[in-house]
């Protein structure tokens, strides 16, 4: 029976000498080119039985695809090595791609690495949950991630440690996109996650996320940090329930577009937030509902938020523009409400009357004027993925 090429490397103390691969230990660094890894028995399961911690363990060109016999995981990984690095992985079908855990304390990097379920990759509705393209989880572990594009996952990235750099990310069609969970911070840059049903959810200390697109999801992020969130040049567009939903004490945006959102553009958490240049647009609201719905930025601020809007573009939002809950205040001056009138004001609880004077509605608490007549000019963020050859083709 073949089973496709699945490297299972499991790694325990008290065994035999490390086995000669063909690359073999280089001073601490063992590498591993993955197709030569069984040479006498191609699409077999290798076991690597010692413990090398302190080590560095490479491991590259992995080729895997899933026949639909034998083991459902590509590569899984168990080891305490000091530093582990998968680069140039290509794996098709399996329904579990890439699993890395128990590399506590340790650094992990992966690069250039594609993901691509198919039909194989889903044999039941009832193990969706537990299909991963890529899941690292290491308690204390710093991580980085480049050049990784998956395609058709229960859960395309799922990563749960210390710290996490991350770039050039596209995932697509996915019931979660990314999901992260970080115990101190994580950035990201230049990510596009397309028709998931959850976009982001990301979970940090302190999290910065920087140009990154998400479009046509059910949720388009869930974004929460226990200190600061930064969010510069992101776009969420057409979500079919809520585009963006942030919790925490201090938020910092610049240029983030909530467009096309169905019932809300943004719905924001926290004590001190300040948002620059951005927009919230066309958001029309679920459909056969009437009244909150179709809302370009929802809060609730409490006595002594620090809340301010600025240089930003309110329009076409079916209920509201701005509604905030709280007994707060927002100062929201210098941006267009859709109208050379300025905005709509009126009391939590009413709805928008076509025909009257005024653009998007706030609520009485928004502190709006001076007001722009006329939206801002256009942003420098206007590139998409497609047209970015930077981005993995």
């Amino acid at each position: 029976m073949r089973f496709g090429l699945v490297v299972f490397l499991l790694l325990l103390s008290g065994c035999a000498n490390l086995p000669d691969f063909g690359g073999g230990p280089v001073g601490l660094v063992q590498r591993i080119d993955a197709p030569g890894v069984c040479p006498n028995y191609p699409g077999l399961i290798c076991h690597w039985t010692q413990a090398i911690e302190g080590w560095t363990l490479e491991l590259r060109h992995l080729r895997a695809a899933f026949s639909g016999e034998g083991l459902p995981t590509a590569l899984e990984v168990a080891t305490p090595v000091r530093h582990l690095l998968i680069q140039d992985a290509i794996v098709q079908n399996f329904p579990f791609g890439v699993d890395v855990h128990g590399c506590d304390g340790c650094s992990v990097e992966v690069r250039d690495a594609i993901f691509q379920a198919g039909a194989l990759a889903h044999p039941t509705a009832a193990s969706l949950s537990t299909l991963h393209a890529l899941r690292i989880t290491g308690h204390g572990s710093s991580i980085q991630i480049s050049n990784l594009r998956v395609i058709g996952y229960a859960v395309g990235l799922n990563v749960t440690g210390t710290t996490l750099d991350a770039a050039d990310v596209v995932v697509e069609g996915c019931s979660t996109g990314v999901s992260l969970a970080m115990k101190e911070s994580a950035t990201v840059r230049r990510i596009a996650v397309r028709h998931c049903e959850n976009g982001l959810r990301m979970a940090a200390a302190a999290l910065d996320v920087g140009k990154a697109w998400v479009s046509d999801s059910a949720v388009g992020a869930v974004l929460i940090a226990t200190s600061t969130l930064v969010l510069q040049d992101v776009s969420v567009t057409r979500s079919s329930t809520q585009g963006l939903a942030a919790s925490s004490p201090e938020q910092h945006w610049t240029n983030v577009t909530l467009a096309e959102d169905s019932s809300t553009g943004a719905v924001i958490v926290g004590n001190r937030v300040d948002i620059v240049g951005s927009r919230f647009t066309s958001n029309q609201g679920l459909p056969g509902f009437t009244g909150q719905n179709g809302i370009g930025l929802a809060t609730s601020t409490p006595v002594g938020t620090a809340f301010q809007v600025h240089g930003s573009v309110f329009e076409g939002n079916a209920a509201w523009g701005l509604l905030d809950l709280g007994s707060g205040s927002i100062d929201a001056t210098g941006c267009y409400w859709g109208s050379p009138n300025g905005p709509q004001v009126r009391p939590v609880g009413s709805f928008q009357v076509p025909g009257q004077p005024g653009g998007d509605a706030v609520t009485p608490g928004v502190l709006y004027a001076p007001f722009l007549t006329a939206p801002p000019g256009p942003t420098t963020f206007s590139r998409t993925p497609s047209s970015d050859t930077s981005w993995p083709n």
